[in-house]
């Protein structure tokens, strides 16, 4: 098990991660005078504060015997995750572009690929309409540094 000094730098590393995307994509939002841009930033300086406390600040690592608990109860209360909504396609666009900065932070700490996870894993575990992936599209468009061409 994880001590408590280990998960609370994991856990502030991954809001760090979050905070600094939802800062980006606020940005470009912004940009595009889009008003949902501040509101996202703000909720990249609150995401994941529940995992500072209770069964998620206990149990939410791999390997833990109530890990799935934990998950389910991080999952239920936090908006940005689609079982908070019982349907992706239900999200309003405020939360789906903030999951889109959380699932960004998690590829960057797993060096995935998060267009292609999003494409092909994503879509099929949450039964993504084309609505919805298109606005996925568009926010990681935003997210994403584009590369040197």
């Amino acid at each position: 098990m994880l001590d408590t000094i280990k998960k609370i730098e994991a856990i502030t590393n991954h809001i760090d991660k979050v905070r600094n995307n939802c800062l980006i994509m606020g940005k470009a939002l912004i940009n595009k005078t889009d008003p949902m841009g501040v509101k996202l930033i703000e909720l990249g300086y609150c995401h994941d504060n529940s995992k500072f406390g209770g069964i998620e600040f206990e149990y939410l690592w791999n390997g833990s015997p109530k890990f799935l608990e934990a998950l389910s109860t991080h999952q239920l209360g936090n908006k940005h995750h689609p079982e908070y909504w019982g349907n992706v396609n239900l999200m309003p666009d405020l939360y789906l572009a903030e999951m889109v900065c959380d699932c960004w932070a998690r590829a960057q700490e797993f060096g995935t690929d998060i267009r292609n996870w999003f494409e092909n894993e994503g879509r099929e575990r949450y039964g993504m309409n084309d609505e919805i992936m298109e606005k996925i599209r568009y926010y990681l468009d935003l997210v994403l540094i584009p590369k040197f061409k």
